[in-house]
C-alpha cells in the first residue's frame, strides 16, 4: 500500500502489530485531517482509545538493531566460509550473500527511525 500524503507534523512514530494493523503516534497534526486524507485514498483509519495497545511489547530480548548486527556478522561469516547454507527453496536459492543486503537495510531502517525519535524528545 501506498499513500502520499502532504501532512506536516513534529514527529512520527509507527508500531508494528499482528494481522497487518499498526499503531501510529502523530505529533503536532490536526487527527481529523489525516483521518480525512487517508480515507479519501480508499483506506480506513480510525481512531482508537489507546489502551488497546498500552500492553504492546516486544518479544526481542535484547534491542532489534543488536540483534540485527548479530544476523549481520553471522551472515558474513556464511559468506566469508563459502556456506552452502539456503534460507527458502532450490528455486530462489536465497543464501547468506543474498539475504545480507536485506538485512543491512532492515538495521539501516531501525537506526534511522531511532535517530529520528530521539531528535524529537
Amino acid at each position: 500500500m501506498k499513500i502520499d500524503l502532504n501532512i506536516e507534523a513534529d514527529s512520527i512514530l509507527v508500531l508494528g502489530l499482528n494481522m497487518g494493523r499498526i499503531a501510529v503516534d502523530v505529533d503536532s497534526i490536526e487527527l481529523a485531517e489525516l483521518m480525512k486524507a487517508v480515507n479519501n485514498h480508499g483506506y480506513s483509519l480510525q481512531k482508537t482509545s489507546g489502551s488497546e495497545y498500552a500492553s504492546v511489547t516486544s518479544p526481542c530480548s535484547l534491542p532489534l538493531a543488536e540483534g540485527l548486527q548479530i544476523l549481520i556478522d553471522w551472515l558474513q561469516d556464511n559468506i566469508d566460509c563459502h556456506s552452502t547454507l539456503i534460507f527458502d527453496n532450490d528455486e530462489k536459492m536465497t543464501d547468506s550473500s543474498k539475504l545480507l543486503p536485506c538485512v543491512e537495510q532492515a538495521l539501516n531502517m531501525v537506526l534511522n527511525l531511532q535517530s529520528m525519535a530521539n531528535q524529537s524528545t
